[in-house]
């Protein structure tokens, strides 16, 4: 089953829910895979009830689910300066004003209503504002850390001004590969990367997985794993190149990039290379050349390198 909730007014052309699911479709048999769409607008005490008789009248609709069936896709924007996500308007119809709550707020007002066992197992998809991304607490909802983390998956896409339609051929590979082949969404990963070039040139992925039971973690861990795009002339360890040089302001002004050690265990430099980089009229050197560099990031290893 898939579970698309979406903010109310939200421009929804070219949403990957919808196409995922008509992909999908042709390897099951009829009637055997379920794609719901609910609307959501919370922000008042009225709205929070209406939202709730929807949830309760969906999820009688749907019956015994077995855990680890269950994807839910989330739409909604967040705001830039705190990451604060938006629950729905205010105001006059003619004017709607957009009103934002704080992260855990949002996902206790959105699963509610016995959602508790369609949670268990499931795979949760977001694409969130990156200041929301980069905390963990935002990306795992309160309701379902109270319920022992039973949600097997959580992705969320890492950008600012994040655009949907671009991450559909991603998303589709990703489930082909966990629903049809039957293989796990972290060792999916690779594939579903390498099969969709334009989701890592716009935005990080963010993969947070829950692992087994142990006797140090009886209900087990969720465990991060941040995927990013990098290019050994373009984007050294994920790091994009300025589009101008910060000294001489020369545009596309990169010389190839020096590496330290071997690629992938070592650290990077790249100066500008265009030659009056710095200098005076006189031709002196007035500052040194532009120059940029960085190391890669602690704990990295390479999905794919070729």
């Amino acid at each position: 089953i898939i579970i698309h909730f979406d903010l109310k007014g939200m421009d929804l052309q070219g949403c990957p829910p919808r196409a995922i699911c008509q992909y999908l479709q042709l390897y099951f048999p009829p009637n055997a895979l379920h794609f719901l769409e609910l609307e959501f607008d919370f922000r008042t005490r009225a709205k929070i009830a209406k939202h709730k008789g929807k949830m309760e009248a969906m999820r009688e609709g749907i019956g015994s689910v077995p855990s680890g069936q269950v994807v839910i896709f989330i739409s909604i924007h967040s705001k830039e300066e705190q990451g604060d996500l938006f629950a729905g308007e205010e105001g006059p119809q003619t004017k709607p004003r957009p009103i934002a709550v704080k992260v855990d707020q949002f996902f206790s007002l959105l699963f509610t209503s016995g959602m508790d066992d369609l949670l268990k197992g499931a795979t949760y998809s977001g694409a969130l504002d990156l200041r929301v991304a980069c905390q963990a607490r935002a990306i795992l909802p309160r309701p379902l850390i109270q319920s022992l983390l039973q949600v097997s998956n959580c992705m969320a896409f890492a950008a600012s001004h994040f655009q949907s339609s671009l991450s559909s051929s991603f998303l589709q590979a990703l489930l082909c590969k966990t629903f049809i082949e039957g293989a796990t969404l972290p060792s999916s990963m690779p594939f579903g990367l390498e099969n969709s070039f334009h989701i890592g040139q716009h935005s990080d992925v963010l993969l947070f997985s829950l692992t087994k039971a142990s006797s140090d973690s009886p209900h087990g861990k969720f465990v991060c794993d941040k995927f990013f795009w990098w290019n050994k002339q373009t984007r050294p360890y994920g790091t994009c190149l300025p589009l101008c040089c910060p000294v001489c302001g020369a545009l596309r002004c990169w010389d190839r990039p020096v590496w330290s050690g071997l690629i992938g265990e070592g650290s990077w430099s790249v100066g500008c290379a265009k030659s009056h980089c710095g200098l005076g009229k006189n031709g002196a050197q007035l500052v040194p050349c532009g120059m940029l560099s960085g190391v890669q990031p602690r704990g990295s290893w390479f999905v794919r390198h070729s």
